[in-house]
């Protein structure tokens, strides 16, 4: 029945099988990314946070073995399901 709290939970369990996930590389250990540019850190099993930066972008903070990396959201997601830019350094 539409509108009750379960047919939400179908919708979204429905919604949730066409996203994809991968292993963020460099970080296969601690991180997966979704196609949709969601960051799960399989170390706590929560979503890690984002923020939004100037221009509109999404940013986030990725931690490994003490050392702290900014990322965009965006690029995160195109060098783990595509590859890297050959263009960039």
């Amino acid at each position: 029945m539409p509108g009750t709290p379960t047919a939400g939970i179908r919708w979204g369990f429905l919604f949730m099988k066409k996203e994809k996930w991968k292993k963020v590389v460099g970080y296969e250990s601690k991180y997966l990314v979704s196609s949709h540019g969601k960051i799960l850190n399989l170390v706590t099993g929560s979503f890690v946070k984002t923020s939004i930066i100037s221009g509109g972008y999404e940013m986030s903070l990725l931690r490994f073995k003490g050392k702290n990396t900014s990322i965009l959201v965006h690029r995160l997601v195109m060098i783990t399901f595509v590859g890297p830019d050959p263009d960039r350094n």
